[in-house]
């Protein structure tokens, strides 16, 4: 009898053994769905925000800016800049030219402009146009305004009409407030989705949580309850 009353308690130890190491596989597995999910709801609302923040402009992609709209970013500053240059060099090295516009041109400006002569340079293969942050071509395509203000600051009256905007993405468009009645209501679903994905995540950590801590006192009044 005392062998078999120990195989029986034997057999009964690796079962609840066995069922203990399922249920934390249940758990575990159900615990990283929760984080998965929660992180996905977080990442896509950070993105939401970050878009939104910049006000970024851009073509017809849906979320990403593609190489057409670098190459295009690039061509809009390009052309601002040298139109600039054609406009207010003239004036700002002519003989009689104020001190201060003079000062202002060789001080401010021309390193500008020879900064962007070498970024420009750069850019002139995909491979680091793709690897460039949309934010510098919307830097630099600030700087041309910050420009043209600063010479009408000087007194000169530009002729060129004002430079693009740069392209923009649907998301943005939709997040500025430009985009059409379709365009926005694909960004208000986008929010709602990536919001209730994280509230699926965290719900579903939330279960993992309970069941942990009822598994735990199942299991010390099972303690209690053994001789």
């Amino acid at each position: 009898m005392g062998i078999f009353s120990w195989a029986v308690d034997t057999a009964d130890g690796l079962s609840r053994v066995s069922d203990g190491v399922a249920c934390a596989e249940n758990l575990g597995q159900r615990a990283s769905r929760g984080v998965r999910g929660t992180a996905r709801g977080l990442t896509g609302l950070h993105r939401i925000g970050v878009a939104e923040r910049s006000r970024v402009v851009v073509g017809g992609d849906l979320i990403h800016h593609s190489d057409d709209d670098r190459e295009r970013a690039l061509a809009i500053v390009d052309l601002g800049l040298a139109q600039l240059r054609a406009e207010v060099e003239p004036i700002a090295t002519a003989a009689g030219a104020r001190p201060a516009l003079a000062q202002w041109w060789s001080a401010d400006v021309l390193p500008m402009l020879s900064d962007w002569a070498l970024f420009r340079a750069h850019q002139s293969s995909w491979a680091s146009r793709i690897a460039t942050e949309w934010e510098t071509y919307l830097a630099w395509r600030k700087l041309l305004g910050v420009l043209r203000t600063g010479a009408r600051m000087q007194g000169i009256a530009l002729a060129s009409p004002e430079p693009d905007r740069l392209p923009e993405t649907i998301v943005e468009r939709g997040l500025a407030g430009r985009g059409s009645g379709i365009e926005t209501a694909w960004t208000i679903g986008r929010t709602l989705l990536y919001t209730a994905v994280g509230l699926a995540g965290i719900w579903g950590l939330y279960a993992v949580i309970r069941d942990v801590r009822r598994a735990r006192g199942d299991h010390q009044d099972q303690e209690h309850q053994e001789p």
